[in-house]
């Protein structure tokens, strides 16, 4: 029956079931290795690896490459257990195919150009049978990574176009920064600082660089925010753009009163959140005459750093200060609103100040009174010899009977005091965290005044009862 078959064309019928199943076998053997789909690396565009897994050379020629829109031919031999590359026309030759020592072949795009996101290729030999394809919806253009087919499956993973895949031991590069500015600066004298950053993720961020004394370990600098000068412990925000793992911005900051070295401390804080990375700190050199530095430490200075452009007559209004008290025995310092003929039309708000050579910051509360008038006045913050003025503009308030304002004065009475009684003065402690200490002054003497008499007659009633007793 066999010699029959045979006989009868069987041979011919062998041969091609032969060459169908070795055909198939060797297709099996080729594969989509790695995918490249944007420019974001080291040879600067589109590229896709083939590998060949088998024991025999293949012939590629007529074979196809193609993404969703379109498919391209190319011919090319590839050996056993090597790679080959189909680029796009954009790659660079010099730092591309000829420098890792692979067969390429370039077309003008592959398919109809590769995008980063929601897309997928395709791999068909030179009869149209699909032999290898992959599809993505993640982009990994921030990342310059390459899509790379390792243990099975398909990975993110650094690429490594002509050679093995080896998604294990890819290691992301770490965040660095690096910091360009002067040597040594003089004090008083304003300078820049430029900063570089390096594979930072894609994001806006907020930029501090603290400046304290190398010795004392105290605050020195300051910074301009595009509108005002800032401690160094505060940051200006939106001050960088990281994109394609680079950013770079520059800061105009000035070290005042202290001459010698300073150390100066990064830090970046992803803007809208409280997460942050502090970099290594850095030195610089500070030079001031001994002449004009004892004449700045001893000189006072005031600044409203921060105050509301409108309120109404009748709320509290909230402003901040940055103070520095110099070489004065004076310590009072009072904040108010006044109008243009420098009349108050609000209470004073007070602070006391007792150390020297000291930079404070905090807020006052300013409580306005109820006018039935409107327009521009000015909120004043002076003491320690000096006086800072902004302006504020203020609508009229509904005047309240005398009857209406006991009866609030008692309600906010009773809310301020249950409020008291169940707060934690531990938590008031944590969020009240101004280096600016001190109190109202207000006048209580009147209510220690009435009870003294009252003390004095039970004292003597208590002495009147144990003489009685003692005697009987």
């Amino acid at each position: 029956m066999v010699k029959k078959f045979l006989g009868s064309g069987g041979k011919l019928t062998l041969i091609l079931i032969f060459l169908f199943l070795f055909c198939n076998l060797v297709s099996a053997e080729i594969y989509l290795n790695e995918i490249m789909p944007h420019s974001n690396n080291s040879m600067e565009d589109e590229w896709v690896e083939i590998y060949n897994s088998g024991s025999f050379t293949v012939n590629l020629t007529n074979w196809k490459v193609g993404d969703l829109n379109s498919n391209d031919s190319f011919n090319l031999t590839i050996l056993p257990n090597s790679f080959i590359l189909i680029v796009d026309s954009n790659v660079n030759n010099e730092t591309g195919c000829s420098e890792i020592n692979v067969s390429c072949f370039e077309l003008t795009t592959i398919g109809n150009g590769l995008k980063d996101s929601e897309e997928s290729i395709f791999l068909f030999d030179d009869q149209d049978i699909l032999i290898s394809d992959f599809s993505w919806n993640s982009s990994i253009k921030s990342s310059g990574d390459s899509w790379s087919f390792y243990n099975s499956s398909w990975k993110e993973c650094s690429p490594t176009p002509g050679s093995w895949n080896n998604c294990s031991i890819y290691v992301p590069e770490p965040e660095r920064i690096e910091l360009t500015y002067p040597s040594e600066v003089n004090c008083g004298e304003s300078f820049q600082i430029t900063f570089k950053t390096f594979n930072l993720q894609d994001s806006l961020f907020d930029v501090k660089v603290d400046i304290k004394s190398l010795d004392e370990d105290k605050r020195v600098g300051r910074v301009w925010d595009g509108s005002k000068w800032l401690s160094t412990m505060s940051y200006v925000l939106n001050a960088l753009n990281s994109s394609m793992n680079y950013g770079e911005s520059t800061l105009t900051f000035k070290i005042e009163n202290f001459s010698g070295e300073a150390i100066l401390m990064p830090r970046l804080r992803k803007t809208n959140t409280t997460s942050y990375t502090d970099f290594d700190a850095e030195y610089i050199s500070v030079i001031c005459d001994s002449a004009s530095e004892e004449e700045r430490e001893g000189e006072s200075t005031i600044k409203i750093s921060k105050s509301p452009n409108s309120a109404k007559f009748g709320e509290t209004i909230e402003i901040e200060v940055e103070i520095y008290k110099g070489d004065t025995s004076k310590y009072s310092i009072k904040a108010y609103v006044e109008d243009a003929d420098e009349k108050k039309v609000s209470d004073e708000s007070k602070i006391h100040l007792r150390s020297k050579y000291v930079e404070y910051e905090g807020s006052f509360l300013i409580n306005l009174k109820c006018k039935e008038e409107s327009g521009k006045y000015y909120i004043i913050v002076e003491g320690l010899g000096e006086k800072d003025k902004d302006s504020i503009n203020l609508d009229s308030c509904h005047e309240q009977t005398v009857e209406e304002i006991k009866g609030d004065s008692q309600e906010l009475f009773n809310e301020e005091e249950q409020e008291s009684i169940s707060t934690n003065p531990q938590t008031q402690n944590e969020e009240y965290r101004s280096p600016i200490t001190g109190s109202a002054v207000s006048d209580k003497s009147s209510g220690v005044l009435n009870i003294l008499p009252y003390f004095f007659v039970t004292i003597c009633l208590l002495l009147t009862i144990y003489l009685i007793i003692k005697k009987i």
